[in-house]
């Protein structure tokens, strides 16, 4: 025979959770939850900047195959700038590149110009390159070294809540020699 507990009595053969089980296992799922949108978070930042330094890439391409179709007497292709200590072109001939992005009030269209979209636009992207003559010793005479460096001028993880001083902005930088015909 089964007993049936009096009245203020509790059957200890009830099924549940208690309410601090619930508690930390909310808990326990928030912390989950919060770490997976950290994650996607990041990845945006992250995909920003490839697309930056992918652009960056192509301008420098860009540039290095519009300087190997000039003839080898053009002006873009006589001898200037010099390369700093890191290797870095400087002084050299420079081009800035435009993006047409969304801004306030308008929808951009994602192309890139040499002239700005928009009245006060700021640069997206700096082309430079310099041609330097042979550096071996001795020199080939009429020997040119091209190299060409597109830098974004605003860091893809900028305005991420990152330090500034812990990112750098999107840079590509190629080179080549071209020598004068035989």
């Amino acid at each position: 025979m089964k007993r049936i507990p009096g009245p203020g009595k509790a059957s200890h053969s009830a099924a549940g959770f208690t309410m601090v089980e619930v508690i930390v296992a909310s808990l326990i799922t928030l912390i989950g939850l919060l770490s997976v949108v950290q994650l996607f978070l990041l990845g945006a930042l992250y995909n920003k900047s490839s697309k930056q330094t992918t652009l960056a890439t192509m301008l420098a391409q860009r540039k290095l195959e519009q300087l190997l179709a000039l003839p080898l007497n053009h002006a873009d292709l006589q001898y200037n700038g010099s390369l700093d200590a890191n290797n870095l072109p400087v002084n050299g001939t420079t081009e800035n590149y435009y993006l047409d992005h969304d801004r306030p009030g308008h929808q951009g269209t994602g192309q890139i110009s040499l002239t700005p979209f928009y009245s006060g636009q700021q640069p997206s992207y700096t082309v430079t390159w310099v041609v330097l003559a042979d550096a071996a010793s001795p020199p080939m005479n009429g020997l040119r070294r091209i190299i060409v460096r597109a830098a974004a001028t605003h860091a893809g993880m900028e305005g991420s809540g990152i330090s500034t001083s812990l990112v750098a902005p999107e840079v590509a930088q190629i080179g080549t020699i071209r020598t004068p015909p035989q």
